[in-house]
C-alpha cells in the first residue's frame, strides 16, 4: 500500500517530478454539474485567492480593493454532437511571480489529432514517428496523407518577469516611488490658507524646528465627498470619525464643521493612496469655517468629547437591546449600525437611503407578534386591574 502523487507514471521522469495546477474532480453526490476543477492550494494560499462562485474565478483584492479574477474556469459549449470544452485560464504576472518563487518552468503540452469522421479506422500497426525541435517547444508527429494526422508534444514557459523584479516587490524596506497631491489647507502655524504638498518632507511636526507647515494642518472638502464611502459600505467602512477600504487603505480621522465642510489632516491624506488623494482633491475648498469643536477637543486637547450625539446615543441603545438579547426586538443584521449615518448633502436620493437605513435598523427590528401578544394579554385583563 502507497500513496501515489498526482503526477505518478507519467511516462516523463521530468513530469513525474512536476507539480500540478489545475485538477479535475467529479462527484456524483453533487447535484446539477458532477464535476469541477480546484487549484494547488500552495498556489492559491500563497496569492490569497479564493473562489466566487458567481464568478466562475478564483479572486482577489486588487490594489484599489476591488475583486478582481485571477484564475478564470471558462465553459465553452460543445457544437452538435461535441463535447464541451473547459479551460482553466491563469493570471500570467501571478503565474510568473511563482516561477521565480519555486525556480520552476510551466510545461505546457498539446496534443491535435486529424483526421476525416466516419472514415478513421485507426492507425497503421507500424508508421513512422517524426521528431522536431523548435526552441523550447519539442514534439513527435506522424502525417498519413489524406487521411489522419497527430502532433503531440511540449514547451516550457520560463518566467516573463526577472527574479529582481520579484524580489524587490516583496522588498518592503525599498524606497518605493509614490506620488503625492497638494491641497488647500488651513496653515495655521504660519496663518495662512494656501495649496500645501502632503508629501513628506513638506510639513513637518510639532518638534521640528522650521517654517513648513504643521502635519496637522486641516485640509476642507465639500460634504458631497463622503458619497462615495456611504454608497458602498460592502468595499468602504464608514465610521463616526475614520474610513477604511477593505484591505487597502485608512483615513485615520475626519470630522464636519458648523459650515457642513469635511476636514482632516494632511498627515492622513499622506497615507492614502495616490488616487484616492485625487479624488479628495477633486473635493477640496477653501475653509468656511474653524475644524469642528469635537475635533479640536479630541485632536489637540487630548481629552473627551462629552456632548450629547443623538444618532451615537442610539446606537449605543441598539448595541445595549442586541447584548441583552430583549424577546419584544432584534437586531436584524451586525452591518446595519454601521451603514446608518447623518445625510451629509441636501440630495433627495441621500436621505430617502439614511431614512430608510434607519428604519431597517430601529423599526424593522420589533417583534410584532409578541407585541401583539402582549396587548392581547393587557386587554384581555377585567377593568379592576390596575394597568403599570
Amino acid at each position: 500500500m502507497w500513496i501515489s502523487p498526482p503526477l505518478d507514471h507519467t511516462g516523463s521522469k521530468t513530469l513525474d517530478k512536476g507539480e500540478q495546477l489545475a485538477f479535475a474532480r467529479q462527484f456524483d453526490g453533487l447535484s446539477g454539474k458532477k464535476s469541477y476543477y480546484k487549484i494547488l492550494q500552495k498556489f492559491t494560499h500563497l496569492f490569497d485567492l479564493h473562489y466566487l462562485e458567481e464568478r466562475q474565478s478564483y479572486c482577489r483584492l486588487d490594489e484599489h480593493s476591488d475583486v478582481e479574477d485571477a484564475i478564470r474556469i471558462v465553459k465553452i459549449p460543445g457544437k452538435g454532437e461535441e463535447f464541451d470544452t473547459n479551460v482553466v485560464i491563469f493570471n500570467r504576472g501571478l503565474l510568473d511571480e511563482y516561477l521565480i518563487l519555486t525556480d520552476a518552468v510551466f510545461v505546457r503540452t498539446f496534443d491535435f489529432t486529424q483526421y476525416r469522421p466516419g472514415t478513421f479506422g485507426g492507425w497503421r500497426a507500424a508508421h513512422d514517428v517524426s521528431f522536431r525541435s523548435d526552441g523550447g517547444m519539442h514534439y513527435r508527429y506522424h502525417v498519413e496523407a489524406a487521411y489522419a494526422s497527430y502532433l503531440r508534444g511540449f514547451d516550457l514557459v520560463r518566467s516573463a518577469a526577472t527574479r529582481d523584479a520579484i524580489i524587490k516587490r516583496f522588498d518592503y524596506t525599498a524606497a518605493k516611488d509614490k506620488q503625492y497631491a497638494s491641497f488647500i489647507a488651513l496653515d495655521w502655524k504660519n496663518k495662512v490658507t494656501i495649496e500645501i504638498s502632503c508629501a513628506p518632507g513638506h510639513t513637518a511636526n510639532y518638534f521640528t524646528e522650521s517654517d513648513l507647515p504643521f502635519e496637522t494642518s486641516p485640509a476642507f472638502f465639500k460634504s458631497e465627498v463622503l458619497l462615495k464611502y456611504k454608497a458602498d459600505s460592502e468595499k468602504y467602512r464608514l465610521a463616526e470619525r475614520s474610513i477604511s477600504c477593505r484591505g487597502a487603505w485608512s483615513l485615520q480621522a475626519y470630522d464636519t464643521n458648523d459650515a457642513g465642510q469635511v476636514h482632516t489632516y494632511l498627515v492622513y491624506l499622506r497615507a492614502l493612496p495616490y488616487e484616492e488623494q485625487l479624488y479628495w482633491k477633486s473635493y477640496n475648498e477653501e475653509p468656511k469655517a474653524p475644524i469642528s469643536k469635537r475635533a479640536f477637543t479630541t485632536d489637540f486637547e487630548g481629552t473627551w468629547h462629552l456632548e450629547y450625539d443623538p444618532l451615537d446615543s442610539l446606537k449605543n441603545a441598539v448595541s445595549d437591546l442586541n447584548r441583552d438579547q430583549v424577546p419584544w426586538w432584534t437586531l436584524r443584521s451586525e452591518k446595519l449600525r454601521d451603514q446608518v449615518h447623518y445625510p451629509v448633502t441636501s440630495s433627495a436620493d441621500e436621505w430617502a437611503t439614511e431614512i430608510l437605513n434607519l428604519d431597517q435598523l430601529v423599526v424593522e427590528g420589533f417583534e410584532t407578534k409578541w407585541l401583539r401578544n402582549k396587548r392581547s394579554f393587557w386587554d384581555e385583563l377585567p377593568t379592576s386591574v390596575s394597568h403599570h
